[in-house]
This record gives structure tokens, sequence and C-alpha cells, in this order.
């Protein structure tokens, strides 16, 4: 039974790995259609409003392991813009 948890968490850890970005077999990066979409819906959005500074931030939150320089700009991006609109999360 330990033995049978042991290789679920194993093979469980393996996939969360894979889908937080690591290389496939050709060596090239693996695509995230995740951040693809929300940078699509941050283009299409340019409104400065509360909207925009939640999608900045969800695409800052995605890209944070695998483009931390990307992520950290978007991440001040999106307090400027909340700073700007007077905009605090309670």
């Amino acid at each position: 039974m330990l033995a049978r948890l042991k290789s679920f968490w194993w093979r469980r850890g393996a996939v969360v790995l894979w889908l937080l970005g690591w290389q496939n077999a050709t060596g090239s990066p693996v695509q995230f259609p995740v951040a693809d979409r929300l940078r699509t819906d941050v283009q299409a959005h340019a409104r400065p409003d509360t909207a925009r500074v939640h999608r900045l931030n969800a695409l800052a939150l995605v890209l944070r392991n695998n483009a931390p320089e990307k992520s950290a700009a978007l991440f001040r991006t999106a307090l400027a813009l909340a700073q700007q609109l007077g905009y605090q999360k309670s």
C-alpha cells in the first residue's frame, strides 16, 4: 500500500513538473496556452481599469517561473496602474 501511494505521488509530481514548463524531448521550451491566452487578453483589453490590473497580475503569475524578468515587469505595471486608479484590493 505504501509503495503504491509513493508511486502515485511521484507520478503526480512528474506530471506537475512537465506542466510547469520543463523542456520537451527536443530540448525546446514547452508552450503555455494559458499564458498565450492571457497575453492576448491583456493586449485586447487596453483600457486602464481594474480588469486590466487583474489580467496583468494573472499573466505575471503564470510567467513567474519561466520568465521571471517579464513577470516582474508585469507585476510592476499592474502595481503602477492600480496606484494610478486608486485601486486597493481588500
